[in-house]
């Protein structure tokens, strides 16, 4: 190669070498500073992408508002407890028993639906009837025992009434009183009613009392369990 030639040459990739770092600088000056336009067109990519995320956003809370409201009612159809709105009223129970107190010191909680007497309509004076009470509707009177109401009772009925003995003869006969009643076995037949009867004699709060309870036949065990029920509530003021 001559000497002419290789100048040439040398003088051709000197100039291609400048070229190319002229175009090498004015591409990373472009890259760190861009012209207005360039930036102008990005900010607006940027905020579009903006509002993009925010509409995307929005559309999610608006779903996920729409299925709690829908869900909500569903709860309620299915039994789920709701919080009863202001001003609203829970309806109380209806009662299922009554007090009654006697003239002489005796309270007895009884059965809704049941009959009480007060001794004081009766005849007899001693011993005396403090209360008289049972499941349905019976006449009062007697001189000797409650008789109209025996005689009157039905077959699915139950009668008690209270006898109490002021000076009796054997204090003895009246054992203290059970912490519960059961009606045991019918005794009798005894002459005042003219029918047979469970018979609870004891002494309470230095009282002497007698319990006379009568049934029909076809008497329910749960009639005979609201007796007891109701004469184990029976409270004695002391005399």
């Amino acid at each position: 190669m001559t000497t002419a030639k290789r100048d040439t040459e040398e003088e051709l990739d000197e100039a291609l070498s400048d070229a190319v770092q002229r175009t090498g600088a004015s591409i990373r000056l472009w890259r760190s500073e861009p012209d207005a336009t360039t930036l102008a067109r990005v900010r607006r990519r940027r905020r579009a992408s903006m509002t993009a995320m925010v509409s995307a956003c929005a559309a999610s809370v608006l779903v996920v508002g729409v299925s709690i409201a829908t869900l909500l009612p569903l709860a309620a159809r299915e039994g789920s407890p709701i919080s009863p709105g202001a001003g609203s009223v829970s309806p109380s129970p209806s009662p299922t028993s009554s007090v009654h107190e006697s003239s002489t010191g005796m309270e007895i909680t009884l059965p809704v639906g049941w009959t009480f007497v007060d001794g004081s309509s009766t005849e007899i004076v001693s011993p005396r009837i403090d209360l008289m009470f049972g499941n349905w509707d019976f006449p009062t009177g007697g001189s000797c025992g409650p008789g109209p109401a025996v005689s009157n009772l039905p077959s699915d009925g139950v009668l008690a009434w209270i006898y109490e003995y002021l000076a009796p003869d054997k204090t003895s006969d009246f054992a203290p009183r059970p912490q519960s009643f059961s009606l045991g076995r019918e005794l009798g037949p005894f002459e005042c009613i003219g029918s047979t009867a469970h018979v609870l004699m004891f002494t309470d709060s230095g009282r002497y009392v007698q319990v006379m309870v009568v049934t029909g036949q076809n008497a329910s065990s749960a009639s005979l369990k609201e007796m007891e029920s109701a004469l184990d509530s029976l409270v004695i003021a002391p005399s």
